[in-house]
């Protein structure tokens, strides 16, 4: 199944387009719109542009006209000779159409050119231009009104032509500007593709070197090359390496550990079963069967106790938690240790102040074998006539605390610290010595690891009047009764 998923990740990413595709998909569109804008924003220049040239000329051509005029008793008179009208009329591109009429003498000169009754007027002087329609072609006219110096009659003169030329200069004008923008987008496309391939070459040098990696080297990246906007990445890397490195290196040292505690009782109990069919009596063989049935419960034991230590990694057990009721939970497993405590001849006490209600979020199963094996250290290490006693209470508003007391020998402070360590024994302190007890120096390491999962601390101290041990897990509370 897991290599399944990774063949359909690799798929995936193989079918996945790069950054750089993703970067140039992303700035066309804008792009785009930007040139089509520009585009727009170009030929209304464009032609802003050619408008002004020959509305110039179209007002210079209407004052040109009206320096024609002659005015007698106050009305006028218009004298355009054949060979100037020619003139003025001639284009060969744009047809010219002039008009000249007096409010009291009529048509003077030219065609009539009616002017449309809705009509955006620009003022160039005293000259009016605008755009209309004549014998179906769209013309541009500008109207000049004069009045006689003396009062009489006004007379209106109006110079129009075609927009061929306008249009071919507007069009001209735009293609000019627009080339250089499609040239300049072409090279900011081209500019962005290389200063990214170069951006990026830190990236693959990285993944290149990740690539090397092996689970016996898992070194740090080192992003100091690469753009800040990689660093939340490669930090999250970062932590995963230390994390995979430290599971690495644990799971090496507890392989290790584990192989070398196993391979004692497994001696032993193959002695003992060599030694056994060598005897040809049952009476010679039935104490050296004793001692391998010891040996296997030993074993036994310890492969239970590394079974549950190789369970106990805070991230698989975090998702089993539940709200559990400490005091109950702390008497029930008490309990089922009463026959073995009257077995070992120790006084098994439970302690806890009645109406306290203790609520943690807590997998109910880790934290029994935690107070199991306090509980199995206590009688083992505190001797016949012992007294042991398991207390639950509030340390603070935030904090219970789970601790098991005994009168015994007791943990030496200089021991308190080795003690914790995965397979240290403490067979030269004083408890073994006054015990004999053989221990498989996993069940406070089992303790640590349980605690440290449930985001509390484990204290080792010393007993009421100075004598035995006192081991306490302070653990945080999910609820406290209000009434205390």
């Amino acid at each position: 199944m897991k290599f399944t998923r990774c063949a359909a990740l690799a798929t995936s990413l193989s079918k996945s387009t790069s950054l750089r595709q993703q970067l140039l998909r992303r700035l066309l569109p804008p792009l785009c719109l930007l040139f089509s804008l520009s585009g727009i924003n170009s030929y209304y220049q464009a032609f802003k542009t050619a408008n002004e040239a020959y509305d110039h000329w179209l007002a210079d051509s209407v004052n040109s006209l009206s320096q024609l005029l002659s005015w007698h008793e106050g009305r006028a008179s218009f004298i355009f000779p054949n060979g100037a009208q020619r003139m003025f009329e001639w284009d060969d591109t744009d047809k010219t159409y002039f008009h000249v009429a007096g409010s009291q003498s009529g048509n003077l000169a030219g065609d009539p050119i009616s002017r449309p009754a809705s009509v955006i007027v620009n003022q160039l002087g005293k000259v009016q231009l605008f755009d209309a329609t004549f014998k179906t072609e769209v013309i541009r006219v500008a109207v000049l009104n004069v009045s006689a110096p003396q009062g009489g009659e006004s007379v209106e003169i109006i110079v129009a032509e075609t927009q061929h030329k306008r249009n071919d200069l507007a069009r001209k004008i735009l293609l000019d500007s627009l080339f250089p923008l499609i040239v300049l987008i072409l090279v900011a496309i081209c500019v962005v593709w290389f200063e990214l391939s170069r951006a990026l070459t830190p990236i693959h040098t990285v993944a290149r070197s990740l690539e090397n990696q092996t689970h016996l080297s898992l070194d740090r990246i080192d992003d100091t090359v690469l753009p800040s906007e990689v660093h939340p990445l490669t930090h999250a890397l970062n932590d995963l390496l230390d994390r995979l490195r430290t599971a690495l290196l644990t799971q090496r040292r507890f392989i290790a550990d584990a192989a070398h505690q196993l391979r004692t009782p497994l001696t032993g109990l193959k002695l003992n079963v060599d030694d056994a069919l060598r005897e040809t009596t049952w009476a010679g063989a039935e104490p050296i069967m004793r001692q391998a049935q010891i040996s296997a419960d030993q074993l036994v034991r310890l492969t239970n106790q590394l079974l549950f230590l190789a369970r106990a990694e805070p991230d698989t057990t975090r998702t089993r938690f539940k709200p559990v009721d400490l005091i109950a939970l702390v008497f029930e497993t008490g309990a089922q240790w009463v026959p073995r405590s009257l077995e070992k001849g120790v006084d098994l006490g439970f302690e806890a102040p009645e109406g306290l209600g203790l609520i943690i979020q807590s997998d109910d199963v880790m934290l029994k074998e935690a107070i199991a094996n306090l509980i199995d250290n206590a009688l083992r290490y505190a001797g016949a006539g012992a007294r042991v006693t398991l207390e639950v209470r509030r340390f603070d508003a935030q904090t219970a605390v789970v601790s098991v007391e005994d009168n015994g020998p007791g943990i030496p402070e200089h021991e308190r610290h080795a003690v914790l360590q995965r397979f240290y024994r403490g067979e030269g302190t004083q408890s073994h010595q006054l015990t004999g007890t053989h221990g498989s120096g996993l069940g406070l390491s089992i303790v640590k690891e349980v605690v440290q999962t449930h985001g509390g601390q484990l204290q080792i101290d010393t007993g009421r009047d100075g004598a035995g041990a006192k081991i306490s897990m302070l653990l945080p509370l999910l609820t406290i009764n209000p009434s205390l």
